[in-house]
């Protein structure tokens, strides 16, 4: 899905044989890269997931501690103050990109993923405004409300939204941290 018309900075063009204009990371166009990657080489695999990370702003933020596996309400909170004390930025955010992380590993419905771009967006790259969550945070309710009964927790589909309603909040307290931290352990680890 393409979120933004943009060419990353890291692309590179080259003139192919036959005049063939090719557009891609520097470490795509190296000869022999492609039929690494087809062939299964994890170091080609690797880098695409680098370079795909990149594009979508899913790249490793500075301070981000190993975020593996189930984390309670604490250790979501602390890592989100692990980044930003290492970014200079507010717990709040640092939260957020922690909570985020976390989501891309769920499996998501088709008709949220413009969703999570507007959430990645707005706490990775920084592009949107407040009001751009509030408008992300109805389609989200609008999506759990085409359920019959949408607090089942089993469903995948409504607990990837009911976790990324935590990331359409523009501001947030320290009561709302722990609010959110709790909420967000509860929904996809099952740790209330």
């Amino acid at each position: 899905m393409t979120i933004d018309g943009a060419i990353p900075e890291s692309w590179e063009a080259r003139l192919g044989d036959g005049g063939v204009l090719k557009l891609a990371p520097h470490k795509w166009l190296v000869p022999g890269f492609c039929e690494d990657y087809y062939d299964g080489d994890p170091d080609a695999a690797e880098t695409v997931k680098e370079e795909l990370d990149k594009i979508a702003g899913r790249q490793m933020h500075p301070g981000m501690p190993a975020l593996n596996g189930p984390m309670t309400s604490q250790e979501l909170q602390s890592a989100g103050e692990q980044v930003a004390s290492a970014q200079g930025i507010d717990r709040w955010k640092g939260l957020m990109l922690v909570l985020l992380h976390h989501i891309r590993e769920l499996p998501s419905p088709p008709e949220l993923q413009p969703v999570l771009a507007t959430a990645e967006s707005y706490w990775s790259l920084g592009r949107g405004i407040p009001e751009t969550l509030e408008t992300a945070k109805g389609k989200c309710w609008n999506y759990l409300d085409g359920f019959e009964t949408h607090r089942h927790p089993t469903n995948p589909g409504t607990r990837f939204a009911r976790a990324l309603l935590c990331v359409l909040e523009p501001l947030g307290d320290e009561d709302s941290q722990s609010g959110t931290s709790e909420w967000f352990a509860g929904v996809v680890w099952d740790i209330w």
